[in-house]
């Protein structure tokens, strides 16, 4: 059973991170079992410090783990120190619940804090992470009135924004209360000698602080702090007697050059020369301390005392930076912009949409469960804003951010506000928003697809907007896969067909692309009879690109019907001779009419019309039967042509239908006198003569 289960826990315990040293003699400088945790109370990721007040092994260090619980209670509250959830001490075992964090010696192997080839991005972190220790411990020397006395890479951890904290408050000790006693045990401290020990405590031990002033005293860190800078700035041994600290500075590789005479002065043996805390700070604050990194680090954490713009400034600096610290943005940057986005009442200036802009440009690399507790409800929030900056923001990101949403947000979230863009008045907001169908078409209703959104496109492809009726085109072609099967064929047919009379070269290029690019939807039946023709024309376009595309597309979609062809089954013999002499008993009933067999009866009548018993009668010789079936289509096709062309004579003679007794049909006797055509309608009777030769000739 765990010990660690005998007394009721604040937290469920899970991994174990850091071993103490009873556990790990060899490897490890701790003396507390650091353990990965829940929070009962809210679900929150913490970390468990946890001692065994029981062990044999670690009673030697008993007075160390009691001064650790009573100082971190006390300095938990002032910037960059550990924050402390919960505490707890028995008889037992002393428990402190802290913020999770990470140590920072398990993260020192990772190629992030160990720069290759004096990468700068890699440094930025290092100084960042010296600068926030730094500032942690002037906090604690000059609010806090205490002496660390240990820091080193063992008393720092990082947190899930990336932020170093310091702890390891085993050695603390306070100057009002100048409780001293516990630094009579600093040797025993597993990770006193981490880093070099201050030449005077050497020389005095615990005594010392005792008979300087407190910021004398407090010189004891700047001392320990330059050795941790160094190691972290790739210093390959650090020398654990004041003697050799010198050395340190010239052997971190990474180090700055205008840091260097500086981390120099915090390792002075001498206490007189020595820098403080305070003064490595002020002297770096427009050197070696002044980065973007740490430039938006402080805004940040300073930004509940910024008003607008200076949040602005801040946000858009994140732009300059090319790393962040693991999780900043997660945990730090990210929760502030959508706090900042929420509260905007307006986008005067575009300030929310450049916030927006912020917010999905660096939420990239979010993991799913961040992406939805702090992106998604500003998402869709946004979709909802009258506002064309923040609209455009919106669907400039949405390839970016539709992967991340399920099926039914973008349906029920997205997809209707989205469609308000293709009434926009402004063309470019509904250009965009034609763009934007294509990331979310594979997410969104069969419905929303094939009723609503086609029905818009159908509407856009009459736009005054060149480039949109263009854009319809290629939206089309990319959507085409998601559509209904049976009405695919039709929608296509028609867009493309339309687009290449557009009188912009760009549209009818591009339905000539799309032609090629959907000739897989399009079976070989409809290439003949619907695409062919639609296709023919762009093949005298006037732009030459164009016909050179047509030329193209012409060719793949003849390939088809070719495949298709060579597919069918060829004729026997037997059917090829047959079909062969019906050809030829047709072609020899075409040649024996002629108009010298045809029996005219008189010179005033036509074709013997008016001249007999029946006038419903064709007298011809030697063709008394005539087959039925010629005998229908000539009804048929003399009846349409037939009338139309009596209707021309009518007019051309100045006469109309209701004199045709008189012009001969079903009548013997003499026409009635006409006055004389006039010249006007002698000519068009020449030619409607001319017209009648004309298609008798083509025919």
């Amino acid at each position: 059973m765990n010990p660690l289960l005998e007394i009721p826990s604040p937290t469920p315990f899970k991994e174990k991170v850091v071993s103490n040293i009873e556990e790990n003699p060899v490897g490890s400088k701790s003396i507390w079992n650091v353990y990965d945790g829940t929070s009962d109370k809210d679900g929150s990721a913490v970390t468990i410090f946890a001692f065994d007040l029981k062990s044999l092994q670690l009673a030697k260090y008993t007075p160390l783990a009691r001064n650790a619980f009573k100082k971190s209670r006390g300095l938990s509250l002032l910037p960059g120190v550990l924050t402390v959830i919960d505490s707890i001490q028995n008889d037992n075992f002393i428990y402190i619940i802290t913020e999770r964090v990470q140590p920072l010696f398990n993260l020192l192997s990772q190629p992030l804090y160990r720069p290759v080839n004096h990468d700068p991005a890699s440094k930025d972190l290092l100084i960042l992470g010296i600068y926030q220790v730094a500032s942690a411990l002037k906090y604690i020397n000059v609010e806090g009135s205490s002496v660390h006395c240990n820091i080193s890479r063992n008393a720092i951890f990082v947190t899930l924004s990336g932020e170093f904290k310091v702890s390891g408050f085993e050695l603390l000790v306070s100057l009002k209360d100048k409780d001293f006693t516990v630094l009579s045990m600093a040797y025993q401290c597993p990770s006193f000698d981490s880093t070099p020990v201050p030449p005077e405590f050497e020389r005095s031990g615990s005594n010392y602080f005792g008979s300087v002033k407190p910021s004398i005293a407090a010189k004891f860190d700047a001392y320990k702090f330059g050795a941790f800078a160094c190691e972290l700035l790739g210093a390959e041994e650090v020398p654990n007697k004041a003697g050799l600290a010198q050395n340190l500075v010239s052997s971190a590789v990474n180090t700055p050059k205008v840091m260097i005479p500086h981390l120099k002065r915090c390792l002075q043996a001498s206490v007189a020369t020595r820098y403080t805390i305070q003064q490595f700070l002020k002297y770096g604050e427009h050197s070696y301390f002044d980065t973007p990194l740490i430039n938006l680090w402080k805004g940040i954490d300073k930004l509940a005392l910024k008003n607008e713009d200076e949040k602005l400034d801040i946000f858009q600096s994140l732009d300059s930076i090319d790393n962040l610290p693991p999780g900043m943005l997660e945990f730090c940057i990210l929760p502030e912009l959508c706090s900042v986005f929420n509260t905007l009442s307006h986008n005067n200036n575009n300030k929310k949409s450049i916030i927006l802009f912020q917010l999905l440009k660096h939420s990239k690399t979010l993991s799913d469960d961040s992406f939805s507790r702090l992106v998604k409800p500003v998402i869709f929030g946004a979709f909802t804003l009258p506002d064309r900056a923040i609209r455009m923001t919106l669907l400039n990101g949405l390839p970016d951010i539709v992967p991340r949403l399920s099926d039914s947000e973008v349906q029920n979230r997205i997809f209707m506000n989205l469609l308000q863009g293709f009434n926009d008045t402004n063309v470019t907001i509904r250009e965009e928003t034609i763009r934007a169908v294509i990331p979310i078409v594979s997410k969104i209703s069969n419905r929303q697809l094939n009723n609503d959104l086609l029905r818009y496109l159908a509407r856009l492809q009459a736009d005054e907007s060149s480039d949109i009726r263009t854009n319809v085109i290629v939206c089309l072609t990319k959507v085409a896969p998601f559509m209904n099967d049976n009405s695919r064929v039709a929608v296509l047919l028609t867009a493309f067909g339309k687009a290449l009379k557009d009188q912009f070269v760009p549209a009818r290029w591009n339905s000539l692309i799309s032609f090629q690019n959907c000739l897989k939807y399009f079976s070989p039946e409809v290439c003949c009879s619907k695409a062919l023709s639609a296709l023919a024309p762009a093949l005298l376009d006037k732009s030459s690109k164009v016909r050179v595309e047509a030329e193209k597309t012409l060719e793949a979609y003849l390939k088809k019907i070719r495949d298709a062809a060579s597919k069918l089954p060829v004729d026997d013999e037997e059917t090829i001779q047959a079909e062969d002499e019906q050809s030829r008993s047709l072609l020899n009933g075409f040649n024996t009419l002629s108009l010298s067999k045809v029996a005219v009866g008189s010179k005033n009548t036509l074709f013997g019309f008016g001249n007999t018993e029946s006038s419903d009668s064709l007298a011809m010789k030697n063709n008394t039967n005539i087959p039925e079936e010629a005998s229908a289509w000539n009804d048929e096709d003399d009846g349409g042509w037939d009338d139309e062309d009596d209707n021309l004579e009518d007019n051309a003679n100045g006469t109309n239908s209701s004199t045709t007794a008189s012009l001969g049909f079903g009548n013997t006797t003499a026409p009635a006198q006409t006055k004389p055509k006039s010249k006007l309608n002698l000519e068009e009777a020449e030619s409607d003569t001319e017209d009648a030769s004309a298609w008798d000739d083509e025919w």
